[in-house]
């Protein structure tokens, strides 16, 4: 009998990660030196992906009975486990489901925790699996391999031409650029693309995919994010609700009365009055940086405005571990860099020149002319407007016309 084990602890600051290997004589049975060569390079892999750890099916007969605690459950052609009692949409999928999140305790799916057998401990994972495989049975963090033959890439879907005219009253869909991307799929299975996505939105929505990218990122419209967004407000920059001095009473309306003196004072929060009441202490920001603080959250501290720069029409939207949106605080990054017209000294003769609109956004201020160029075949045609025409009275065409060409 040819047995694999791995194990994970957790000691002081650093994981340590254990292998052992027991090979023990079965009559009968030949152990393939492959296998400790399989073995070597998932302990690699694992090395390299911890302390998140991918617990994937080894390769092997994809109509194998997976055999654990006396339950048999089976394995499907694309290496998923399927529980007993679901049918084949209920299935666990082991390469990706019980990784997608370390917060969760096991799959979403189908309560994969009775075939996954994973479970998140704090700091500490443990987790175990194993299945028959010919004589023998091992235990096993091998990736699984890509399907032997080439599956077809799906079609793209038409995307109907821009009108060069507003239509009479806003359209609540957009129609151009809130689209599923056709080459997306998850992990190495082109079979998982948008429209599986779209099956079960709450799960999978926020899975990684081939490209790098997560599902609610690249399949927009299955994952709902085709609603188009109120005018926008100044939210931003508003008077916290929640500081005061030392009472209650004494609160930004209280600071606002003498600015001079209160908004130094520090409040019960620890924040002067001046970092919590920016519009009382008349401490708006203006300058269009990006903020070197703001990050997703507090386990991806990698993905900060120069990781929203690199998808700003679907990154822009995220709110970060502080609570700002990336539109808020990545200006730069999601292009909300609202340049200050100058005015002329005094009115031409000639007709007013093709140019820019300074005032014109789509949904949100920072979409403006120069969001639109980076993307002119999609957005061109979108419907926007500004305060004093309405949110949506004329596209990227009429207003952003050195950007869209229409001059």
């Amino acid at each position: 009998m040819f047995k694999l084990e791995a194990k994970r602890g957790l000691m002081g600051p650093a994981f340590l990660l254990f292998f052992t290997a027991v090979v023990h004589a079965a009559e009968g049975v030949k152990v393939h030196s492959g296998e400790i060569e399989q073995f070597a390079e998932a302990q690699k892999r694992v090395d390299e992906s911890a302390p998140v750890v991918r617990a994937n099916l080894a390769q092997g007969t994809p109509t194998g009975v997976i055999k654990r605690q006396g339950v048999q459950t089976r394995l499907l052609t694309n290496n998923d486990i399927l529980c007993p009692g679901y049918n084949e949409s209920d299935y666990c999928d082991c390469d990706y489901d019980c990784n997608a999140n370390p917060a969760w305790c096991s799959c979403s799916e189908a309560e994969a925790e009775d075939c996954c057998n994973m479970t998140y401990m704090g700091s500490s994972y443990s987790y175990s699996y194993s299945y028959s495989y010919y004589s023998y049975s091992y235990y096993s963090f091998i990736y699984t391999a890509p399907t032997t033959s080439p599956i077809p890439a799906p079609t793209a879907s038409p995307v109907p031409a821009p009108t060069t005219s507003p239509t009479s009253s806003p359209s609540m869909q957009t129609t151009y650029n809130c689209r599923d991307d056709s080459t997306w799929y998850k992990g190495n299975n082109p079979l998982k693309d948008c429209d599986w996505v779209s099956k079960n939105t709450n799960v999978r929505c926020g899975y990684k995919g081939n490209d790098g990218t997560y599902a609610d990122e690249s399949c927009q419209r299955s994952c709902g994010g085709c609603v188009p967004t109120p005018m926008p407000t100044a939210a931003w920059c508003e008077d916290s609700t929640t500081w005061y001095r030392t009472k209650a009473s004494r609160n930004c309306d209280w600071v606002s009365k003498n600015t001079d003196n209160r908004c130094a004072k520090t409040g019960v929060d620890g924040t002067t009055g001046e970092e919590s009441c920016l519009r009382a202490c008349d401490n708006c920001p203006t300058a269009c940086d990006d903020s070197t603080t703001w990050y997703l959250s507090a386990y991806e501290t990698f993905k900060n405005c120069d990781w929203v720069s690199e998808k700003s029409d679907a990154r822009c939207v995220k709110t970060g571990s502080d609570g700002t949106t990336a539109g808020e605080s990545c200006s730069a990054a999601c292009g909300g860099c609202v340049p200050t017209p100058v005015p002329s000294t005094a009115p031409t003769s000639s007709p007013t020149p093709c140019k820019d609109s300074t005032t014109w956004y789509r949904g949100k201020t920072w979409k403006i002319c120069s969001w639109v160029g980076k993307d002119t075949d999609s957005r061109c045609g979108l419907m926007g407007g500004d305060s004093t025409a309405g949110a949506y009275s004329s596209t990227g065409y009429e207003s952003c016309q050195v950007t869209c060409g229409s001059c």
